[in-house]
């Protein structure tokens, strides 16, 4: 009888151990017990996708005599666990007053889906995929009262209702749980239940799979990286005239229509799962955001931190919302001190690639290569370590500026008489010039190039900044990158974003570098982009001054009795083999180490094609030695 009282003094807790007997009188009331059931269910967030897309013909109107869209049909595809619903809707009228608001579109699709047992419940999330967005999204009814909700970026829209002002790059980052529950902003309003039914706020985040399509392709380019195609068009119709289309062959029309929409869909989810693959909190609305969010989490690995490579704090201010009439805590990013008063050398050192042409109409007939520094940019960022701001100084000595030195300066320079192809940049009205003398705010790979090569250098004023530590900030996300694209495949989809990630970062880098007006829809008006978390004018001069600089040392080892066509970028094309160029100078050897480590290969230069008889055409821009007087 001991036992059995014993037992039933022994009891589970709610967490499933067994407690001891509870001594007499001393048992907790009711009111005190902790119940299993005393916190309430949350149910799952429901987070659907969708295609969207919209056909139009191009009319005159009768009495303005202006061109306007007509829009013929609204597109919807949904998907919801793999499990999907289509719906066309078609306007019933050809004036703007005709077309329905997305809101709409996205109510039928979701009633669609319910009552089709795809969808259990009315949705939290949509994320609409929409290839080029500014054609279809601005086909909807309420686009443009709406407009300011959307952000604008590469010429198009993104991430409208949902934006995270969290920092500089925001658009491009990632984001934490705390500031994914918090940043929500003013959304679109699904109402369930028709005229007077319970409105269902549903938060919708807008992605332009263009601007996730290396370079920027054309909807047929993501359709063909994921394995599939647009609908072709049946014999003797246009793209122009879907109106006759509709009319002549409806389900012509609705095959072509829907394809354009699963497609979207079906390439934002294959970039949903690189992400979640990845380990994003969230799918950015671009690659260059790809290459920023793996670049984050490969320089911590690192044992560095994004403020320590890049010079910056992190400060927070107290500001009004005219939104919600309340005042707010925002986070901003602010360069340090030491690194603010030497940016300006820095900005005025960066100059791009170059382009330059050294023949007019058409070359003597012969073979031509077309050869390129492989994986250039992506290779020098390997070279890039955290720098000391605080030791930074002032030298006139040309001995200080050697290609493994941070250094911009503003210098005189006199090359050779008979120097074919000069290598220090001039900037003129905002064409890059390479003279045979003048004026030039370089780095230090170009002045090392350049005395090199035999030219007079002074320098006039210039800045070194030394390095902080001899950890290399991205050769970790290049070594990632380069291990994603092997594994995937040459030619494959992720083999083919993999590479544009590479390639993408270093435009971060020099983002808001040189002052650049985009327009803003959230203000209404042209203003100046931003920097990226990572935008830094020394690296940005850096980079592009070491490929200059290289390029340039390699173009001075043509033989004379070769040709030279033209030089882009990190490319030339010339009538001279691979065998009969010098490809033993400093920046050559810097360049083959930097390869070997990272990459595994001592190649320099590639070999794209061959062609037979090159006719270079003169472009803004494009411009030599050759134009300036005292030229031989």
């Amino acid at each position: 009888m001991a036992d059995f009282k014993t037992q039933i003094q022994r009891c589970k807790t709610s967490d499933g151990d067994t407690s001891g007997a509870t001594p007499p009188g001393r048992r907790p009331s009711l009111k005190s017990r902790p119940r299993a059931t005393s916190k309430p269910f949350i149910a799952p967030l429901i987070h659907i996708a969708c295609g969207v897309d919209a056909e139009w013909v191009t009319r005159v109107d009768a009495v303005t005599g202006k061109p306007y869209n007509q829009i013929l049909s609204y597109q919807l595809t949904l998907d919801f666990r793999g499990q999907r619903v289509e719906l066309i809707r078609y306007t019933r009228g050809k004036t703007r007053r005709h077309r329905i608001t997305l809101e709409r579109l996205l109510e039928l699709g979701i009633r669609k889906a319910i009552k089709e047992g795809v969808l259990p419940d009315w949705p939290d999330r949509v994320t609409v995929f929409g290839h080029f967005l500014r054609a279809d999204i601005t086909a909807f009814n309420n686009f443009w009262p709406r407009k300011r909700e959307f952000d604008g970026f590469g010429r198009t829209f993104t991430a409208a209702s949902v934006r995270y002002d969290l920092d500089l790059g925001s658009e491009d980052s990632e984001v934490t749980p705390r500031q994914r529950s918090s940043g929500r902003r003013g959304s679109l309003t699904v109402w369930a239940g028709g005229r007077g039914g319970a409105a269902r706020l549903v938060y919708v985040r807008y992605i332009d799979t263009m601007l996730l399509t290396p370079g920027r392709g054309s909807l047929e380019s993501a359709a063909n990286l994921i394995g599939t195609s647009k609908v072709p068009l049946p014999p003797g119709y246009q793209i122009d005239r879907m109106d006759l289309l509709l009319a002549g062959n409806r389900p012509a029309f609705e095959a072509y229509a829907l394809q354009d929409a699963r497609i979207a869909l079906d390439y934002g989810l294959e970039l949903q799962r690189l992400s979640d693959e990845i380990g994003l909190i969230r799918l950015p609305s671009s690659l260059a955001g790809f290459a920023l969010a793996v670049a984050r989490r490969e320089i911590e690995r690192t044992g560095l931190t994004l403020e320590k490579s890049f010079s910056f704090e992190t400060l927070k201010k107290t500001l009004y919302s005219n939104i919600t009439g309340r005042f707010r805590t925002a986070t901003e990013r602010q360069s340090l001190f030491s690194r603010q008063i030497f940016d300006e050398i820095a900005a005025m050192g960066y100059h791009g690639g170059r382009g330059e042409s050294y023949a007019f109409g058409p070359a003597e007939p012969g073979t031509y290569y077309d050869l390129d520094l492989p994986a250039a940019y992506t290779s020098v960022m390997c070279l890039l370590r955290p720098l000391d701001y605080s030791r930074a100084f002032i030298s006139r000595y040309k001995e200080d500026y050697t290609p493994d030195v941070m250094g911009v300066a503003q210098v005189r320079f006199s090359f050779p008489t008979g120097t074919l192809r000069p290598s220090l940049p001039v900037r003129d009205n905002g064409i890059l010039l390479f003279p045979l003398e003048g004026v030039s705010v370089c780095t230090s790979p170009e002045i090392f190039a350049a005395v090199n090569q035999g030219a007079e250098v002074e320098i006039l004023l210039g800045i070194v900044v030394p390095w902080a530590s001899d950890v290399a900030i991205f050769e970790n996300f290049t070594r990632r990158v380069q291990l994603h694209r092997h594994q995937a495949g040459k030619g494959s989809l992720r083999g083919q974003l993999w590479k544009e990630i590479g390639n993408s970062l270093y435009g971060k880098t020099a983002q808001g570098v040189r002052q650049k007006r985009v327009f803003d829809p959230r203000s209404g008006r042209m203003d100046t982009m931003s920097p990226s978390a990572i935008t830094s004018p020394w690296f940005a001069a850096y980079i592009t001054g070491f490929v200059r600089a290289l390029l340039g040392e390699i173009l001075a080892g043509v033989p004379g009795h070769r040709t030279v066509v033209s030089a882009t970028t990190d490319g030339f094309l010339t009538d001279a083999p691979l065998q009969e160029l010098e490809l033993n100078g400093p920046l050559c050897e810097m360049f083959r180490g930097v390869r070997e480590r990272v990459f595994g290969s001592a190649d320099i230069l590639e070999e794209k094609h061959r062609v037979a008889q090159p006719v270079p055409m003169r472009t803004r821009g494009v411009f030599t030695g050759a134009f300036l007087p005292g030229y031989p």
